[in-house]
């Protein structure tokens, strides 16, 4: 037990921030825009490939673990036919972006990506959501606490880190890094979407139904698949997105 509290005290950020290299396409799709941020990291910006008369929302995306922005480019396709842009933000280390990985660092890197966004004239300010998946998740919460969102959406998401980790079998006092999405979630005013896989044994679905208990407005999706087997829940999210005048006709 000694030897697996040092091992997690010296080497947990590298564990939790995997930052895989590589994987850089050669030439972006017509419709993205690559925009750089201050620390080294960066968003790639899918614009809806019909073109808008009127300014869009956006979805600023943050993914899991051992994946990359560039992996999600092709993701997007029923999103952006629905008329929504889609801000893929990529992390310190990960990919071709520079500089490292940590809750400090990632909460800079999504603030500055919605801060880039807002002041954009095709984007409509008024309907910008986070979706986040996995540890995604809990970099969208960030964002959910510090700036105006129209809704936020979460997918294979812990409550709280501590509550993971102690699962796992480590002990969670040793952790630098202390996300607490239940804690933001208990404060937030807007609408959450939530989503998650039944069979998910990296992050139990449990997690998911006590953030869902204690938001103020939830919709919570439960499928029967695993952390990465799950089909993309675009047609239920397109729904609630409607719901809630984020998508209009």
């Amino acid at each position: 037990m000694l030897l697996a509290a040092l091992f997690l005290l010296l080497f947990q950020r590298r564990l939790l921030y995997p930052s895989p290299h590589g994987l850089v396409p050669e030439h972006l799709p017509r419709n993205v825009e690559r925009i750089n941020l201050s620390n080294g990291a960066f968003c790639l910006l899918i614009k809806p490939y019909q073109e808008q008369a009127k300014p869009y929302p956006l979805m600023i995306f943050t993914h899991g673990n051992a994946e990359t922005a560039y992996q999600w480019l092709d993701g997007m396709d029923e999103l952006t036919a629905a008329g929504i842009g889609v801000c893929l933000v990529e992390y310190p280390g990960y990919a071709d972006a520079t500089g490292r990985s940590s809750k400090d660092s990632l909460a800079k890197t999504i603030v500055e990506s919605y801060d880039k966004m807002i002041h954009r004239k095709d984007v409509d300010s008024e309907r910008i959501f986070a979706y986040g998946r996995s540890i995604g998740g809990a970099v969208a919460m960030l964002l959910a606490d510090q700036r105006p969102l129209a809704a936020v959406c979460l997918e294979s998401t812990f409550s709280t880190l501590a509550r993971l980790v102690r699962e796992k079998g480590y002990p969670s006092f040793l952790l630098r890094d202390r996300f607490d999405n239940l804690k933001i979630i208990k404060r937030l005013k807007i609408p959450v979407w939530i989503f998650h896989g039944s069979e998910d044994e990296l992050i139990q679905v449990d997690h998911a139904r006590q953030l869902a208990d204690s938001a103020r407005e939830v919709e919570l999706h439960v499928a029967p698949c695993g952390h990465n087997s799950c089909q993309r829940p675009w047609k239920q999210l397109i729904q609630f997105l409607y719901k809630h005048q984020i998508l209009k006709d």
